[in-house]
């Protein structure tokens, strides 16, 4: 089985929750670094949670419907590949 990269998120109450990473990718553009994640690799649920440039100690996520679009547009190149 293939060891994959995990991210510990906090909620609002401050309770940890560890994910593992699909994938991760910088958008200069936009001034952020995205990061997808799903709680099952195996069919689980797709998250997405960007962070600053130059600011990476917090992550917030994804909600505008526009740039999910966005996301889910590069994740698609990126598993294309």
């Amino acid at each position: 089985m293939e060891e994959r990269d995990t991210i510990i998120l906090c909620d609002e109450e401050g309770n940890e929750e560890e994910f593992e990473v699909i994938a991760c990718f910088e958008v200069p553009e936009q001034g952020k670094i995205y990061t997808v994640y799903a709680d099952d690799i195996e069919g689980g649920e797709l998250y997405a949670c960007y962070q600053e440039i130059g600011d990476e100690d917090y992550a917030f996520p994804v909600e505008d419907e526009e740039e999910l679009a966005m996301v889910e547009d590069i994740l698609d190149s990126i598993m294309e590949s």
